[in-house]
């Protein structure tokens, strides 16, 4: 018979994303503990070293270049930066699109900051822009990095492995995980609640953009509506459903 788990304490794994959406912080903030899931493989153009904000009513990609070339089994934390100067350019795009919007002001002297930075990883440069907009959105959630937990495995098991670890039985899932979760069936064999985290974005105005564009940067919501409402009345009210 499997032994029932203790509900509380909801636990969410993601991978430290670069300058994520804002659902990226609801579920943050959602989760009483959020894992950052930095020791798994990284994938070479994925979400950890790019993402979208809004240039000339149109989505415009900013990637962070990084050092490959013979390293494709490389896990997140050990990502290096192949050159630092994409900070500057990236912080000189963000500050073109964003400047006349009404709320920029608001955060750009800390992205200045942080983009003034020589980060040599990747995984660094992505938590300091993490914990700058936890911090401005009042985000309590405790975050933990998944390699200091000192745990193997893949897919299923590995989140497993990391929830036994912090000992919870509720696991608050991507809704992209979902079919490998109940594919394998590990977690609901072992006695796991498992939530689906699906959202979907509230429409704001947005400056320059006739039409409006979901799933960019937070930095967007941020320029466009300010902290306060952010917080509040967008960033507060995406819609929770599928928490099965």
């Amino acid at each position: 018979m499997t032994q029932s788990k203790p509900e509380n304490n909801k636990v969410a794994i993601m991978q430290p994303t670069y300058l994520p959406w804002a659902g990226y912080f609801n579920m943050m903030n959602y989760a009483d503990i959020f894992v950052m899931l930095d020791d798994v493989q990284f994938n070479k153009r994925s979400w950890q070293q790019r993402n979208k904000i809004l240039f000339q009513g149109a989505e415009k990609i900013l990637t962070i270049s990084v050092k490959s070339k013979g390293l494709a089994n490389q896990k997140i934390l050990d990502v290096e930066i192949a050159d630092y100067r994409d900070l500057s350019r990236h912080f000189e795009q963000i500050k073109s699109s964003y400047k006349n919007s009404f709320f920029f002001y608001q955060i750009s002297d800390g992205l200045k900051s942080i983009y003034n930075s020589r980060f040599e990883k990747l995984i660094d440069l992505n938590i300091a822009l993490i914990n700058f907009f936890k911090e401005i959105l009042e985000i309590k959630t405790k975050i933990i990095f998944a390699s200091n937990l000192n745990i193997t495995g893949s897919k299923s098991q590995l989140m497993l492995n990391i929830l036994n670890s912090i000992n919870t039985g509720t696991f608050l899932s991507a809704p992209g995980s979902r079919k490998y979760i109940e594919d394998e069936g590990i977690l609901q064999n072992q006695g796991f609640k498992i939530n689906y985290f699906e959202q979907t974005p509230i429409e704001y105005k947005q400056f320059n953009s006739s039409v409006f564009l979901p799933y960019l940067s937070i930095i967007d919501l941020i320029a466009n509506v300010g902290i306060d409402s952010a917080r509040k009345d967008f960033y507060m009210k995406y819609k929770e459903t599928n928490l099965l």
